[in-house]
């Protein structure tokens, strides 16, 4: 079977499978052995988990007190407010609360609430039992009421969902909420492969959120695909900045669960698959200068397949021969140390084909591979696939974490 990104994309025999394998393709011998997907539930509620984060968080509330006490901190800091939204009160086992308060022209906070049980509604307090229907009725439904029901009225339809969303923003473009509209956005594009729609928001959420990674890094991936001069040089930029990111990076925010030398490992190999990565862009841009730059600075932080087969394509470019036998050759004999024998026939064409017009025939070829063999082995004998090992996808590449 063959696997791109997660998904089973082709299930034959070994020529059918053959034809989606590609450089960089990582290939697994189960030896005969039964292969079955991973059993997992594990899921977000990815908009309501979203919104959720402009609410009043009041998960570990003893009692009404200390709700109430957490209400009046959200009002004074949202004053402007004419209802606030909060989740999370779980009082029993049995029963899942969710409140809607009214804080404007009120002296204190008067409290509605919905909840899964009448008898837990019915035993509170009158002071605590919701506004009557009539003064409720007379109220315009607030931003976020209107918020909620385009979320409502959406149903599991995700082309409503984004229609509906971007009429909301078009009507409150200076929402507090267009963080997590932004996401759930770009979550529905990407479902329904609007990639343009998709960079566009994505864009968005970094502006607002300069330091969130994981979104820049999708943001260059879409960008990249969408392949114009102006997306990519964007894409270049984010690069950059994820760059910088890693670069200012300190031990001191590193996992305790790690040593301060596997933390040092993890970084090298960072900056290595963002300098590829920058590359790769740059090179699309026809700016081969710099590219050969941060190919050159990602080989010399941690040797490569991948960066050694894009300064061979560059040497080619530049009819330099000897230069791209050498790039080529380190990629072939990479290939074969950090990936198994994936991409190696592709790379195996080009070093062919740059030795035969250097000097016409194959012959010497094969000594000349075992040199290079030879001058890669102390690196690749230790060498172990980690997490960004010659990352060669933005969706691949994983900052490093604290946590």
């Amino acid at each position: 079977m063959a696997i791109h990104r997660g998904k089973i994309v082709a299930v034959g025999d070994d020529p059918v499978i053959e034809r989606k394998r590609g450089m960089g393709t990582r290939v697994i011998n189960a030896g005969g052995k039964l292969v079955l997907p991973g059993f997992v539930d594990c899921h977000i509620h990815f908009i309501d988990g979203s919104f959720s984060l402009g609410r009043v968080n009041l998960e570990g509330a003893k009692d009404p007190s200390d709700i109430q006490k957490r209400l009046r901190e959200y009002a004074a800091e949202h004053p402007g407010d004419d209802w606030i939204l909060g989740r999370g009160w779980n009082p029993s086992p049995r029963a899942r609360f969710r409140f809607y308060f009214f804080v404007r022209s009120l002296p204190g906070v008067r409290s509605g609430l919905r909840a899964n049980e009448k008898s837990q509604n019915s035993s509170l307090p009158p002071s605590r039992i919701a506004p009557s229907k009539q003064s409720s009725a007379a109220k315009q439904p607030s931003p976020e009421q209107e918020l909620q029901q385009a979320i409502s009225n959406s149903g599991n339809d995700r082309a409503a969902l984004v229609r509906n969303l971007e009429a909301f923003l078009k009507e409150y473009p200076d929402s507090r909420q267009r963080p997590q509209i932004y996401r759930a956005l770009v979550e529905a594009c990407l479902q329904l492969r609007d990639n343009t729609r998709a960079a566009a928001y994505a864009e968005r959420i970094v502006a607002l959120s300069p330091d969130d990674i994981s979104m820049t890094i999708l943001t260059i991936q879409l960008l990249e695909g969408n392949g114009d001069e102006a997306a990519l040089r964007r894409a270049t930029n984010y690069a950059t900045r994820v760059l910088e990111f890693v670069e200012h990076s300190s031990s001191g925010e590193k996992s305790p669960k790690i040593s301060q030398e596997e933390w040092a490992m993890e970084r090298k190999r960072d900056r290595m698959s963002v300098l590829a990565l920058r590359g790769r862009l740059e090179l699309k841009l026809k700016d081969t200068v710099a590219a050969q730059k941060d190919f050159e600075a990602s080989y010399a932080i941690l040797p490569g397949a991948t960066a050694a087969e894009q300064l061979g394509e560059i040497a080619e470019m530049k009819k330099d021969l000897n230069g791209a036998i050498q790039q080529y050759a380190r990629a072939f004999a990479w290939a074969d140390a950090t990936n198994g024998a994936a991409g190696r026939r592709e790379i195996r064409q080009k070093l062919g084909n740059v030795w035969r017009l250097a000097h016409g025939s194959d012959d010497g070829l094969g000594e000349y591979l075992l040199r290079t063999y030879d001058e890669v082995s102390p690196s690749s004998m230790s060498a172990k696939p980690r997490k960004n090992a010659d990352a060669r996808e933005p969706a691949g590449f994983h900052a490093q974490e604290s946590s």
